[in-house]
């Protein structure tokens, strides 16, 4: 096989990897009605639940969106900005400045620091700060409820400061963010003695 063959199939090798996995992804266009539903472990609260989250707001700056929990459908109000970042979590803690997690378009090899606190005024308690290096790591296969997808890894870890604690303690996140369902499909959060996770069940995007 001469030089040009051999290169002709190379190429054609490697086409379908390249259109399978873009090398960016752009930011998503968020609608209202769009609805992601999770199976969760101490994300709402502690204990594990499932719940409905539906963009009641999206004006290309900030996502307003309301979290339904089922079986005794309480609700949760969260604050995003138009890329995911958190503003006010459905949880209640309020993040300053936003975390950039997420960075569009976003691409493989990415990196970046943050440096942000989370409270929660009604608790009464100090901010905790956290210093995070946020990687994109790159495309993966995962499997959750509502099915198989290639997604994109970001990882955030570095430390943070609890309140009243002696020193920092190490802290990890992680994003599986698919662009076809605008959001992320799975989620994991630890640190030495917490974690929380969550899992995409089913979703309903608004296509007009």
């Amino acid at each position: 096989m001469n030089r040009f063959a051999l290169l002709l199939l190379l190429t054609s090798l490697a086409a379908p990897a390249t259109a399978q996995d873009p090398a960016s992804i752009v930011k998503p266009e968020i609608r209202v009605g769009d609805s992601w539903t999770y199976r969760s472990k101490n994300v709402l609260e502690n204990g594990a639940h499932t719940y409905e989250l539906r963009v009641e707001r999206s004006d290309g700056k900030t996502i307003l969106a309301v979290g339904t929990r089922k079986g005794d459908e309480k609700e949760f109000d969260g604050t995003f900005t138009s890329e995911w970042n958190p503003v006010v979590g459905i949880s209640g803690l309020i993040f300053t400045p936003p975390p950039s997690f997420f960075s569009f378009p976003m691409q493989v090899g990415d990196i970046r620091t943050l440096a942000y606190t989370s409270s929660r005024p009604r608790a009464n308690v100090p901010p905790t700060r956290f210093d995070s290096r946020v990687q994109v790591v790159g495309w993966e296969e995962v499997t959750v409820p509502a099915g198989k997808f290639r997604a994109m890894k970001v990882v955030a870890e570095g430390t943070f400061f609890p309140p009243f604690a002696r020193g920092p303690a190490k802290i990890r996140f992680t994003y599986w963010y698919v662009s076809q369902v605008r959001r992320w499909v799975k989620f994991h959060f630890e640190t030495p003695t917490t974690e929380a996770n969550e899992e995409l069940l089913e979703y309903k995007l608004n296509e007009n």
